[in-house]
């Protein structure tokens, strides 16, 4: 899709030049002015009366010089009206700036996913034990690991997307230096936001991104979720945590730019996301994997469900 957008953006209309206004078009503005009329018949009627009685004293240059006067003062007018109408209908080439317009995608601003809990390191670390100790272990036939009867969990990766829209505005190239997302932590705990990946249609892009004027980008943000370092890690503990998380947190997202006249800015934006959707992913993990446990620290009901 955002190379879709991206080649429309690049098609071209029609240059209008802001300094040379269409002679069809300047003339038909000229004939519209009254003054222009006005000294024309004075100038001709002048020359004509001239003509007939050559004993007046005028001058023609003077009848000439009225008329003249009056076609340069009109054209003059024309001149000027025209190309401040061309110039509002055409980027301002002649003060070039820059702008980029960042906003999430309407009707997907942003979404959670949570990760397989077998496929963490220490869930293989403890398979890896499992066999060195010998010890049994099993899966059902849901999925669910089982070491010596008892359902195996392990808090699996944690990532927030925002699907972002980057579109530039202005008339010159922007490049995309870099990202960086803040949050209102208190909000958030216990846990923290890093930086994971940015994918355009599913594929990894690197920064510096560069963007033509009026191109637009659609760009997918993702972020990893993971508990503070100085938080126990047991698994009871993570899941009173993230049962009694604020029912949103704030983000501001912001974007450093520079573009081709040597402008760097820092662009930002602001959204309040609701942690709501990640608490009902994990309870619904949770029952799918069994974790009666779990469940009952939180005061869920416990039903049995095919891992997601």
């Amino acid at each position: 899709m955002a190379n879709d957008l991206s080649k429309q953006s690049k098609k071209k209309n029609k240059p209008i030049h802001p300094i040379i206004p269409d002679l069809t078009q300047f003339f038909g503005e000229l004939i519209k002015r009254w003054f222009f009329w006005v000294t024309l018949i004075s100038g001709i009627i002048g020359i004509t009366v001239q003509y007939f009685y050559p004993n007046l004293r005028i001058p023609q240059y003077i009848f000439i010089s009225l008329a003249l006067f009056g076609f340069i003062w009109s054209a003059f007018e024309v001149y000027r009206n025209l190309a401040l109408t061309y110039r509002k209908l055409m980027p301002n080439v002649m003060n070039p700036y820059s702008e980029l317009k960042i906003s999430l995608v309407e009707g997907n601003e942003y979404s959670y996913e949570i990760g397989n809990p077998y496929e963490t390191l220490e869930a293989q670390n403890c398979l890896m034990k499992m066999k060195l100790e010998k010890k049994e272990f099993h899966y059902d036939a849901t999925g669910v690991l089982y070491i010596e009867d008892r359902p195996y969990y392990s808090l699996p990766p944690i990532y927030l997307t925002l699907n972002v829209r980057f579109e530039n505005v202005g008339n010159v190239p922007i490049d995309v230096l870099a990202n960086n997302i803040s949050y209102s932590k208190d909000n958030f705990k216990p846990f923290n936001v890093y930086n994971n990946k940015i994918q355009i249609d599913n594929k990894d892009i690197v920064y510096p991104l560069h963007l033509d004027p009026k191109i637009i980008f659609l760009l997918n943000m993702s972020y990893s979720i993971q508990p503070e370092e100085t938080l126990s890690t047991t698994n009871a503990v993570l899941a009173v945590a993230i049962s009694q998380l604020a029912p949103q947190f704030s983000i501001k997202l912001k974007v450093d730019t520079l573009d081709d006249i040597g402008n760097r800015k820092i662009y930002s934006l602001d959204k309040d996301v609701s942690s709501r959707p990640l608490v009902d992913s994990f309870v619904s993990q949770w029952q799918g994997y069994n974790q009666t446990e779990l469940l009952r620290l939180i005061k869920i009901p416990i039903r049995k469900n095919v891992p997601q």
